[in-house]
């Protein structure tokens, strides 16, 4: 505690320059200021520290950019949905997970997290309610084919009545159903599996994110949708994901008259 009691604005500033320096990007420079200030602001209230020395440092201009994980194209995606056995339960698990990145977008860590009680009615409307990142929720409305492939693993799977069960969870070497949430390595493996077997490279389960948010906006989602679906806070993260194809047709050149 003395150490952090120690910490100068001037620290901190030497942290951001040294991050620069080393070729971090604004965004994560800036995340991990966050980060440091969120600690500071807890210690406050603890009544641990009385200063906060990340307040005032100024954050770095992040310029828009693409984020870099990969497009897949719906060729692909079909491939990959298609690849798991629907008759192993690992199979029916396997294309549950793939499904729900797909149609979804979510992330790994919001993936691993859902529990039995989070796939529901609500409204008259087959739902999961993902935890995400900042600690909020997102519910969201799953399309049918989602709904059809997480029903398909409920009526397979053990336990399927317990409301705080994970609702994927890991399979040993042997086959064995081992009784906890299925971890980010896991999924990580599931999708490694998957994408030697359709033969894509460069891709991870961020791609299906990318995908997915691409694949809405090019199939005319508006974009204040695809947002709350994808549980951003800012519409300028939401574009950050949309790899707009290039349509020379629609050049406004053609519209001209002179």
């Amino acid at each position: 505690l003395d150490q952090f009691r120690s910490v100068t604005t001037m620290n901190v500033i030497q942290f951001r320059d040294t991050l620069k320096k080393l070729g971090k990007s604004p965004a994560t420079i800036n995340n991990r200021l966050s980060a440091l200030s969120s600690l500071f602001s807890h210690l406050i209230e603890k009544q641990v520290l009385q200063i906060n020395p990340v307040l005032g440092v100024k954050r770095l201009k992040d310029e828009y950019h693409l984020v870099k994980s990969k497009c897949i194209n719906t060729q692909d995606v079909s491939k990959l949905l298609k690849m798991p056995e629907s008759d192993s339960l690992i199979g029916i698990r396997d294309k549950a997970i793939l499904s729900i990145f797909f149609y979804t977008g979510t992330r790994v860590g919001a993936l691993t997290k859902l529990k039995m009680k989070d796939f529901f009615e609500d409204s008259n409307y087959t739902v999961l309610d993902f935890q995400i990142k900042g600690g909020r929720r997102n519910r969201v409305a799953l399309h049918p084919q989602v709904q059809a492939d997480i029903k398909e693993w409920l009526v397979v799977r053990e336990h399927s009545h317990v409301p705080d069960a994970p609702l994927f969870y890991s399979f040993a070497r042997n086959g064995n159903a081992i009784p906890t949430s299925i971890s980010t390595r896991g999924v990580s493996k599931i999708w490694s599996k998957y994408k030697v077997l359709v033969g894509i490279e460069g891709i991870s389960p961020h791609s299906a994110r990318t995908t997915f948010i691409t694949t809405s906006l090019e199939n005319g989602a508006d974009i204040n949708d695809v947002k709350e679906t994808a549980g951003h806070l800012s519409i300028r993260t939401t574009q950050s994901y949309y790899y707009r194809k290039k349509t020379y047709e629609r050049s406004a050149s053609f519209s001209v008259r002179y």
